[in-house]
């Protein structure tokens, strides 16, 4: 008996070295699952709430712009800055917060500095995403050859992808036009060459990155949850034995 006793003790003390990690290996698991989590909470959060930085042409604050669009409005508006002394802005953004898109598109022009001060040789797109409303905002310098008529009837050409929520068409449109009547007046040739309208994006660039980002957390859940039930059915036979 007495050596039955002592056979359990010695078989049991060669079992406490593997079990003891097993209490450790759990805490990781959690603290793993939480940092998955807030690595796939956080990249959204921060999309939605935090602003992007101002370009000098292209603010994308709505992020609804691709970087190939993005690229040839710049390319455009350096051409139109460089060789007519003019300045072209485009800026999205989700909302107006309850303001009228007047109010706020001078708002926007004054806070990115449209246009030079002493001619305002500068005018403003906005689109703003959830209000479905656009605004062309045109300084004093160009009034003459950028009436209303005249920007209206580019926002009616822009209208039909608007619809569509293909933002990068509607602005390579509407930038386009403004860019071939200041072109015109000051008598150059633009030598940007003006792209196919693309099509609709189901999904921003953005969004593709947080399912990607939200894809990798979920396999890595999944992983953890792997092993956390192969520990938890060690830690049960351990204990039995």
């Amino acid at each position: 008996m007495t050596h039955q006793n002592v056979g359990s003790t010695i078989a049991a003390s060669r079992r406490l070295p593997k079990m003891r990690y097993i209490p450790f290996l759990r805490m990781v698991c959690w603290a793993s699952i939480a940092i998955l989590l807030n690595l796939a909470v956080k990249p959204l959060n921060a999309s939605a709430q935090e602003g992007l930085e101002p370009g000098i042409y292209v603010s994308d604050f709505a992020d609804v712009l691709s970087s190939s669009t993005k690229e040839q409005v710049t390319t455009l508006c350096q051409e139109v800055d460089q060789k007519a002394h003019a300045q072209i802005v485009v800026s999205t953004v989700k909302s107006l917060d309850g303001r009228s898109i007047t109010d706020f598109s001078i708002d926007l022009a004054t806070q990115v500095g449209v246009g030079p001060a002493e001619s305002e040789r500068a005018v403003l797109i906005l689109l703003a995403v959830d209000d479905r409303q656009y605004r062309f905002e045109v300084g004093r310098g160009l009034n003459t050859i950028l009436p209303n008529s005249k920007t209206a009837a580019f926002g009616r050409e822009a209208m039909p992808y608007l619809r569509q929520a293909n933002y990068d068409a509607a602005v390579l449109v509407m930038s386009r036009r403004l860019a071939e009547v200041i072109a015109q007046d000051r008598g150059i040739t633009l030598t940007t060459p003006q792209p196919a309208p693309p099509p609709r994006r189901l999904i921003s660039e953005q969004e593709e990155k947080d399912y990607m980002r939200a894809a990798i957390v979920l396999g890595g859940l999944c992983l953890l949850l792997v092993l956390y039930v192969g520990l938890k059915r060690a830690w049960r036979a351990g204990s039995r034995n």
